[in-house]
């Protein structure tokens, strides 16, 4: 194992063939992440330390896609959902993922939206603006079957939302933070009668300073779970059964 420098993610280090990186979390709350989270790219032959740096991987974490690497870019454009978070939310999720039509509305790598592909989601639609995030996008869902020119529907959140969509049973929203998106979000995905069927869920994730409070909600909503990992906090909403 040897010292191999310091990213903006925390300290890596080269075990054999595999560069990890010990990412400490942002304080030791018990809601909070584990205090060291571990993630290692695992070089291809012929593969050098620059091609780690262009892109790093993550991994779906269960069901029929399990285990398989999805591309993402390197670098502080993209912020996946950390993979403790991706865990407690699918397993809060549990009961409800199988069979259900799934939108994942600021994609980015995918990895929320096929991690429910993965776990028995009938459907998932994608939406992502960035060109270059599309085309890692386009390739993680053509890796775990799905044609990107079906499910990737649109570039921009809000016009997608805007348009006729289907009624689905989950929305996952992990817009860029520091952009004023939940704000934006509030009124268009909790609008009468929005996109979604009866009972539906959904997943926000922001900043501290950006995450909905119980008082932002309409009275249809009501926060299921909430937690935090390190600046990112995220909330599943339930919409009532009567309201």
């Amino acid at each position: 194992l040897g010292f191999n420098g310091r990213d903006g993610r925390g300290w890596r280090f080269l075990f054999g063939s595999a560069f990890v990186t010990l990412e400490p979390a942002k304080n030791h709350d018990p809601g909070a992440c584990l205090i060291v989270a571990v993630s290692a790219h695992y070089l291809a032959k012929g593969e050098d330390e620059q091609s780690f740096e262009n892109a790093m991987s993550i991994r779906i974490i269960a069901g029929r896609c399990r285990g398989r690497s999805l591309r993402t870019p390197r670098g502080d454009a993209l912020r996946p959902t950390p993979g403790v978070v991706r865990e407690r939310l699918f397993n809060w999720l549990a009961a409800e993922i199988s069979g259900a039509v799934v939108l994942d509305l600021f994609a980015g790598s995918g990895a929320l939206g096929l991690e429910a592909w993965s776990r028995g989601a009938a459907r998932v639609d994608f939406v992502e603006k960035s060109p270059q995030h599309r085309q890692i996008l386009s390739e993680n869902l053509t890796l775990c079957g799905l044609d990107p020119r079906t499910r990737l529907i649109g570039h921009d959140a809000l016009q997608t939302l805007s348009t006729s969509l289907p009624c689905y049973d989950l929305i996952l929203a992990d817009p860029p933070f520091a952009q004023g998106w939940p704000q934006r979000l509030l009124s268009v995905l909790l609008a009468q009668p929005g996109p979604f069927r009866p009972g539906a869920w959904l997943y926000l994730e922001a900043s501290a300073t950006e995450i909905w409070s119980a008082a932002d909600l309409p009275a249809k909503w009501q926060i299921h779970r909430q937690g935090h990992c390190g600046d990112s906090h995220y909330l599943l909403l339930q919409q009532r059964s009567s309201a």
